[in-house]
């Protein structure tokens, strides 16, 4: 499936590039999903850096590591080309838009909403109607 780039917020779009650009500074002739973690680590406006202090995890360290990564990858010298997107990236980006699909199709339940809320289901339990029914199941014998 062709990477509909229409489809990306201008947030990822600017990530992808940013990929591509730390991808080319490494001299790695294939973008990588590692690339793009990187360049997600890298904006610190963005939602990967709080996410992941929130959890406990420090964004810099996570992001030494991935350039630990990087340094690893083949690089290739000569022209500065732009680098290819590989099969990976192409994947993961393919597999994120069929999620992203799914779950915007009409008549398709958001995240809970599949059950009722606690406060709804507290009210049903103290109405009326159902209050003599759990009584009356539940009365101290004399």
């Amino acid at each position: 499936m062709a990477i509909r780039w229409d489809k990306f917020t201008v947030k990822a779009q600017e990530a992808v590039q940013r990929a591509n650009e730390i991808a080319s500074e490494h001299g790695n002739p294939e973008l990588l999903p590692v690339h793009l973690l990187a360049a997600l680590l890298e904006d610190k406006e963005g939602i990967v850096p709080p996410v992941l202090e929130k959890i406990g995890i420090g964004p810099q360290a996570v992001l030494s590591e991935i350039y630990q990564e990087i340094e690893k990858l083949p690089k290739v010298s000569g022209a500065s080309a732009q680098a290819a997107m590989s099969n990976q990236l192409n994947q993961l980006l393919d597999a994120a838009f069929k999620q992203a699909e799914a779950r915007s199709k009409p008549g398709r339940p958001g995240p809970g909403t599949s059950r009722p809320s606690r406060r709804r289901a507290r009210r049903h339990s103290q109405s009326p109607d159902c209050r003599p029914r759990f009584a009356a199941h539940h009365r101290p014998e004399s």
